[in-house]
Order: C-alpha cells, then structure tokens, then sequence
C-alpha cells in the first residue's frame, strides 16, 4: 500500500513503528524515488527495496476519507500522510489500532501476538489510539457527508481550482 502511495509523500521518513527501547523501524521514500524499509533493530521487515515513477503529485492535494472502518495497516496509510502539506483528512475516528504485532511462539505449539510498536509520523509524533481526522463529519445520518466536504476542500486548493 505504501508503495502505491508513495509518489504523494515526498523523500524521507514517512511513517514509522517504535518499541518500547524508542528503536523505530519504517519506510521512507528516497530522493531517488525508491521506497526503502528502515530499521534500527532487527525486525521482520523486508530490507529491499521497490522503484516507482517519479513523484510528481509531491505537494498536490490529498483529501483522506477515514471512519472506523480505517484500521491497522490502513491506519498506517493516515500516518505516512500525517504533516504532509497539502493534506486534509474528513470523516470519523480511526478504528484505534495504529500499532505493530509480534507473534511469540510457545512452547505447547500455541502463539501469543502482542502489540509491541506504536505508529509514528514523520515529524516524531506517535500514535496509540484512534486518530481524529482534521474535518469530522458527523457520521449518524445515512448520507456519507465526509465524500462531498473532501470534493469542495479539493475544488478550493490550487491547481485542482484551475
């Protein structure tokens, strides 16, 4: 997912996972336009890397659509856009888990999975819980008023007006 994305997001780290010892591991996207999977710890995380086309849409407008529906890895989506300029996100809360899993594998044959990471964005802030979007929406009716506030934010914010 975050490669598909990533064109948007511009160079840098764009979301990452840290442990209890504050060692993060997460993706960046390279001046080169390569996304890269970085860790300063050894995890369960693909160290190649994936080429993608030059990222042109750095800097255009983003609207996310997000409720509780978003969660975990999608959650991580919200994340990597988290202080990105010209980004807005409408809707509800997120589902709450923005979190990374370990799996431990017992004795008996049994496994435990364990929250073992919190998300965090590219400006070091870290995320727990549920993340509020920048426009809520409220969402107790039947129509999805979230759909035609991100339309109207995207028609105002330049070259999308043009």
């Amino acid at each position: 997912m975050l490669a598909a994305v990533a064109p948007l997001l511009g160079p840098g780290l764009f979301v990452g996972y840290r442990n209890r010892d504050e060692q993060t591991s997460g993706f960046q996207l390279t001046a080169t336009g390569t996304v890269e999977a970085v860790d300063d710890v050894e995890w369960n995380v693909s160290r190649t890397t994936t080429s993608i086309a030059e990222a042109d849409g750095v800097g255009k407008p983003v609207a996310l659509l997000i409720g509780r529906s978003t969660a975990s890895a999608a959650e991580g989506i919200v994340i990597a856009f988290t202080g990105r300029l010209a980004t807005r996100s409408f809707g509800t809360a997120t589902a709450g888990v923005p979190t990374g899993n370990s799996g431990i594998d017992l004795s008996d044959g049994s496994a435990l999975v364990l929250t073992t990471t919190i998300g965090i964005d590219r400006n070091g802030h870290t995320y727990e819980a549920a993340i509020n979007p920048d426009t809520p929406i409220d969402s107790t009716g039947s129509d999805d008023q979230a759909r035609p506030a991100a339309h109207a934010w995207l028609e105002s914010q330049s070259p999308c007006n043009q």
